[in-house]
């Protein structure tokens, strides 16, 4: 890597393509090394997408289509959330006497219900860009997930490290014999999977290479989560990265095994908060701020869904948020904003707004 004036030069093969340094001017600021092909964890919370102010003034209107019309309160939920959570919040409706319509979906799907205002209350498997953050929309974390990288069980590794998870997706190694430093790995090609979904958010894949020209061409790049779990436990050389709740979803058979990342294990909850397993998920709640568009029920329920990952445990990887704030993630109000140690700007920093506790 080489650096020409405020640009660097990625020179190795298949890194062929220029960065800005603005890419290095994140949100927080990230640190030198490695660091520079890491994306950014988070956006600035106080950059909100532009909308007509015809769109301001419209009300939430239910969508008969996806059967809202009956509904005391419509959610949109990402395809983790709703495993976790589904049958909770199903059960939680019928105990308050209300009907709660929700939508199982993505976080574009999300998106969508949010800009057309037919939802009360949406979840993400990832922190919202610049574009999510309409106008009126209020962002709660729910939690942090690990990363998880899963390979074939006859597959003797049993644990990896970040830099070598970057040169394996970048394209660097052919066969699992060459990746530098691991022991125990057998003489098989490496057959990488990844799945590189909502391209524009902060985090998720972007925490181990920035965007998709830092992806090698080999990689399979499946569109669905079950064809991770799928691809991986059919072929002895593959590896693919998913959470523990959408792994243990979608296993049918014969379980993958899942690697150990810097020797911290992906159950660990306090490695993940503490950032010794380096690599997560960001899962998010929006709701409606303005009195006018905010459901009465939906207060209630964000409490009730915070509540409940409280007492997931390891099983899913999920830290929730008084985990979080313990281990000095930072939040802007219910959101997280940066990790442990990350400089904010000075306007954050000093309005009051960040820190390990609530302003709600």
């Amino acid at each position: 890597m080489e650096k020409i004036g405020n640009t660097l030069f990625f020179t190795k093969p298949l890194r062929g393509m220029l960065v800005s340094g603005l890419l290095l001017m994140s949100w927080p600021a990230l640190v030198q090394g490695e660091e520079m092909l890491r994306g950014p964890a988070f956006s600035d919370p106080r950059k909100q997408a532009s909308m007509p102010e015809e769109w301001q003034k419209r009300p939430i209107e239910y969508d008969a289509s996806a059967k809202q019309e009956k509904a005391d309160i419509t959610i949109t939920l990402d395809q983790q959330i709703f495993l976790m959570l589904g049958k909770q919040i199903a059960e939680y409706g019928k105990k308050k006497g209300i009907r709660i319509v929700n939508q199982e979906g993505t976080c574009g799907i999300s998106d969508g219900f949010m800009s057309k205002k037919s939802a009360d209350l949406a979840g993400f498997c990832c922190a919202p860009d610049t574009a999510a953050r309409l106008p009126g929309l209020k962002f709660y974390t729910l939690g942090i997930a690990s990363k998880v990288f899963l390979v074939h069980p006859d597959n003797p590794v049993q644990t990896i490290t970040v830099e070598q998870l970057r040169k394996i997706y970048q394209g660097e190694y052919a066969r699992w014999s060459e990746v530098t430093g691991l022991e125990a790995a057998a003489d098989m090609p490496l057959h990488v999977v990844g799945r590189l979904h909502c391209k524009a958010r902060p985090g998720h894949w972007r925490l181990l290479l920035d965007n998709e020209n830092m992806y090698s061409p080999r990689m399979k790049s499946v569109a669905n989560i079950p064809d991770v779990v799928t691809e991986v436990m059919a072929n002895p050389g593959a590896i693919g990265y998913e959470t523990l709740t959408n792994i243990a979803h979608y296993t049918t058979d014969k379980a993958p095994k899942l690697l150990r990342l810097e020797g911290a294990d992906p159950h660990d909850l306090a490695a993940i908060a503490t950032l010794r397993y380096p690599l997560y998920r960001t899962f998010e709640l929006a709701i409606w701020e303005d009195k006018a568009l905010r459901n009465p029920h939906v207060d209630e329920l964000v409490a009730f869904m915070l509540k409940e990952v409280e007492a997931l445990g390891p099983q899913h990887g999920f830290v929730p948020v008084s985990q979080l704030r313990q281990n000095g993630w930072l939040f802007y109000g219910d959101e997280v904003v940066g990790e442990p140690g990350a400089k904010l700007p000075e306007t954050i920093a000093g309005d009051g707004q960040a820190g390990g506790h609530s302003h709600h």
